[in-house]
Formats: structure tokens, sequence, C-alpha cells
């Protein structure tokens, strides 16, 4: 009985670690994402500054809040979509 407990009680502590790791690795990658992206729209618009002013502007696709609302709730979508759509000359 002790075993059968022991190994529940691991495989609780390592189910645990392996969803802890997931999350982590989850949050790194959208961290990398969104640094790719900032860097990407700097080049389209020619320096950081000009990113950072768009970031921090309200945006009309976007229901007038600033797409850098969207990166600070890590919903990119919409932000790679409008980045791409500078990137291609379409109206953004």
């Amino acid at each position: 009985m002790n075993n059968v407990t022991l190994n529940k009680s691991n495989n609780n502590t390592i189910n645990n670690g392996v969803r802890y790791l997931s999350e982590q690795l989850t949050s790194i990658k959208t961290v990398n994402k969104q640094d790719a992206l900032i860097q990407e729209l700097a080049e389209l618009l020619g320096s950081q500054d000009n990113a950072h002013i768009w970031l921090n502007s309200p945006h009309p696709f976007l229901g007038d809040q600033t797409p850098q609302s969207y990166l600070d709730r890590e919903e990119l979508w919409e932000i790679e979509y409008l980045v791409h759509a500078i990137g291609t000359g379409q109206p953004s």
C-alpha cells in the first residue's frame, strides 16, 4: 500500500513538474516571438523609436486599443496580422 501511495505521489509531483516546465517554455516562446515581432516592426518602420510609437498608439483595427496592450496579454495574432500588412504594403 505504501508503494502505491508513493508512486501516486511521485506521479503527481512529476506531472506538476512537467506542467510547470511546459508553461515556462510556452512563456519563453511567446517572449521570443514578441521580440522577433518588435524587431521586424522596427525594421519595417525604420527604427525602434517608430516601432515604440506604433505599438503605443491606439489602432482602429484593435478597437482603439494599443498593439502593446495585445502584446501584454500575449495576444499576438492580431499584431502579427498588422505587421504583415505593413510589410506587404497593405493598409494597416
